[in-house]
């Protein structure tokens, strides 16, 4: 199975440009239609339709099953659900219950998969949100409308190349779909969040980095406190951090007494927030393509603080994805 994955997986990169030109989604060729509003709903349907077909392409699934052309020729698109038939006729196991590795090629097949379907499923109400919050005049609705399907189009687009292909950074266009969908959220928290996300990935980014002694630029106590907090607020977008409790400034990653009741805490903060608020949409798609968490720490299965805490901290290594952070977050999920 993993031969035949990586086999469509690797098509990806030119079949999402072929994709483009066939419904008419590359903006580097705009429609051309004078109307913005009949060129906004031509080009959303379009879309709509190119997502679906590349969900079948990730997933080595006939489009057929969904895609149909009329007898005026026209490309159209039966109601498409993420259900139970499509996971079956997925290859990448979207129906087991067996877990995978975040690094392995299944599980980035699902969870792009289910990224796209977010979007799919969203795009319209979601791009009319996004125009209300910016207060945009009725008068430039349709072109604003094009504006931000763009936006979309291009970071998700680009996000499904670089994020199947091995060689690719992705961060830029995960932060950019991440910034997009706050935008609709008019709730303020959202958007402090977004603000302090960006300045504390890149400082954890230059605290995780050693110089050539082998020395981090901070000590290990304000490694794990930053961590800890950054998967808490990745998880949950909130930048409340009072129910994670407070981390000593005398432990160290050797102390794996105190890192587990840390990330008790972390869980329990996690789940807590869970109960009070929807999870945002990227991380439950993270959640549902089942990731694998390898850890020593025999506890996770007895209590599901720990597996909480853990699932977040291997999220943190999917988002912020950089190799000196994502080492010094296995020293944690270890134990």
């Amino acid at each position: 199975m993993k031969k035949m994955i990586k086999q469509r997986l690797d098509e990806l990169r030119y079949e999402v440009n072929s994709l483009d030109n066939l419904y008419n989604t590359n903006f580097r060729n705009p429609f051309p239609i004078v109307d913005p509003k009949l060129a906004f709903k031509i080009t959303v349907s379009n879309y709509e339709i190119y997502l679906i077909d590349l969900l079948c392409s990730i997933n080595n699934i006939d489009p057929a099953n969904y895609i149909f052309v009329t007898e005026h020729g026209t490309l159209c698109a039966n109601e498409f659900k993420l259900d139970k038939k499509f996971k079956e006729l997925s290859c990448l196991g979207m129906d087991d219950k067996f877990k995978d590795s975040t690094d392995s090629l299944a599980f980035h097949g699902r969870f792009i998969s289910y990224i796209i379907y977010h979007y799919l499923s969203e795009i319209r109400e979601m791009i009319k949100d996004i125009y209300d919050e910016m207060g945009g005049k009725k008068v430039t609705k349709y072109d604003n409308y094009l504006i931000i399907l763009n936006q979309i189009i291009k970071n998700l687009n680009m996000l499904v190349i670089t994020y199947l292909s091995s060689d690719a950074s992705y961060t830029e266009y995960m932060k950019a779909l991440i910034d997009i969908r706050l935008v609709r959220d008019c709730n303020p928290k959202k958007k402090k969040f977004a603000e302090w996300y960006n300045n504390e990935a890149e400082y954890i980014r230059t605290s995780c980095k050693s110089n050539i002694f082998g020395k981090r630029a901070e000590d290990d106590s304000t490694l794990i406190n930053d961590i800890t907090k950054m998967a808490y607020m990745l998880s949950t977008e909130n930048t409340k951090f009072k129910h994670c409790g407070t981390v000593d400034s005398e432990i160290r990653f050797s102390n794996k007494k105190e890192i587990k009741e840390i990330l008790g805490r972390l869980g329990y903060a996690i789940l807590l927030n869970r109960s009070k608020n929807n999870i945002n949409p990227i991380y439950k798609a993270y959640l549902k393509s089942k990731p694998e968490i390898n850890t020593n720490i025999r506890e996770v299965n007895k209590y599901i603080e720990l597996s909480a805490a853990l699932e977040a901290l291997e999220y943190e290594k999917i988002i912020i994805d950089d190799p000196n952070v994502s080492s010094v977050i296995d020293s944690l999920i270890l134990g």
